[in-house]
């Protein structure tokens, strides 16, 4: 009897260790393919919809693209089988690829479980960027869907003191320093922000673009000021002809214009490109430039006020001379058969004349090679932005002194003695 109740207890341990085996092997196996963040919609603090999808009923999965994933690497732990995926990159279009998967972005898997407890896909949803996402939809056939997060601009407002850089002052406010590029924008034609001195103060209205509760960019300046070498700077917004522009008190642009072309007579030979045959060299390379073709000696016209940082002569670029407008615009002009007055360090005035029309250095006739350059990266001058410098009209000038009064009274109302943007 003993011998029979023995076997007895024998079977029964092989046969859990059995079981055990089996549920552990299965466990072992989900963690290889898996990611490691499970998180169930059942929870009472996830949202009734997440990407416009219902969640009650999904176990939702959540985890960033690793390095050198694809979309099949996403798809096959979910028993997504390889004429599917395939399917999937028939469907790309110019607008959507399956091979833009960056490495890093978060994705989500929505998941339901079949009679063997296997997570079964319903739904992918990859962020391409902060705002906008991608879904795929396996509930029924296959769908591809593009959709966008809903996006709040949320206003705020910081005032800071200089006391190293405009950077580490918005930055000891929590304000993003970034905001120091906006703000070197709308005053670039008052204010050197690289001769900023210790003891200048600001304040600003601005906006950010907010997703689930983040900010995840700058809008814009709404208004601001600024004083500088004790001199005030007022931002004022004010509408007109459709268009939102800053104005001083007075109704004065903020902004200066710049001239179409620095040349009276002219005609284009070579417009701006990422790729033109280099008539000289004979290979392909970028033209991130205008070329004017005109006689030898036509006068070559600064495009807007500013100093003269170089005057030289380059074996590409002739002689040549670049004129800094600001902080953020410079402009360049090449081939000169011979300068102007102006030396290096010497302020101009837009339509002065800086030189004449050439063919020096790399060139294979009489022309002007024209850069601008914003923030240091070369822009195409025929796109080049340029506000109305004009001042406030006489018929607006009461409309304008009404909303410039609501605005001194919003900007002298933000609060500086404390370290945190409201």
């Amino acid at each position: 009897m003993k011998k029979y109740r023995w076997i007895f207890i024998v079977s029964a341990f092989l046969i859990l260790a059995g079981i055990l085996t089996v549920l552990i092997l299965r466990y072992s196996k989900r963690q290889k393919t898996l990611p490691e963040i499970v998180k169930m919609a059942e929870n009472p603090d996830e949202p009734v919809t997440k990407y416009g999808i219902p969640v009650d009923s999904f176990t939702i999965v959540y985890d960033t693209v690793k390095r050198g994933h694809t979309l099949s690497d996403l798809l096959t732990p979910y028993h997504v089988n390889l004429a599917t995926i395939d399917k999937i990159g028939k469907m790309s279009t110019h607008s959507f690829r399956i091979d833009r998967i960056n490495a890093g972005q978060p994705y989500a898997v929505f998941c339901k479980e079949d009679s063997a407890s296997e997570l079964v896909i319903s739904y992918l949803v990859y962020e391409n960027n902060g705002i906008d996402y991608t879904v795929y939809d396996f509930s029924d056939s296959v769908y591809i869907i593009k959709d966008k997060k809903p996006v709040e601009f949320v206003e705020h407002s910081v005032c800071g003191t200089i006391n190293s850089s405009l950077w580490m002052a918005l930055k000891n406010q929590n304000a993003d320093p970034l905001l120091a590029l906006e703000m070197a924008d709308i005053y670039s034609w008052s204010i050197d922000f690289f001769g900023l001195k210790k003891g200048d103060t600001f304040k600003m209205i601005y906006e950010t673009a907010r997703v689930e509760g983040c900010d995840l960019f700058i809008e814009g300046i709404i208004a601001g000021y600024m004083k500088h070498a004790g001199e005030d700077f007022w931002a004022i917004p004010f509408e007109r002809n459709g268009q939102m522009d800053f104005y001083e008190l007075d109704g004065a642009s903020l902004r200066k214009t710049f001239l179409k072309s620095p040349l009276r007579y002219n005609r284009i030979s070579s417009r701006f490109t990422n790729s033109r045959m280099h008539p000289v060299l004979k290979y392909r390379r970028p033209h991130r430039a205008i070329d004017y073709s005109a006689p030898t000696g036509t006068p070559i016209r600064t495009i807007g006020d500013g100093v003269i940082t170089l005057r030289k002569y380059g074996s590409g670029a002739g002689y040549y001379i670049k004129v800094k407008h600001n902080s953020v615009y410079t402009s360049v002009y090449m081939h000169m058969s011979r300068y102007g007055k102006y030396q290096v360090g010497q302020r101009v005035k837009q339509g002065d004349i800086i030189g004449y029309v050439g063919s020096t250095g790399l060139s294979t006739g009489p022309h002007l090679h024209f850069e601008v350059h914003k923030h240091g990266h070369q822009i195409n001058p025929l796109t080049l932005e340029s506000p109305p410098a004009d001042p406030v009209p006489d018929n607006l000038i009461d409309e304008f002194n009404t909303v410039k009064v609501k605005w001194i009274e919003r900007i002298e109302a933000i609060p500086c003695d404390t370290t945190t943007v409201s």
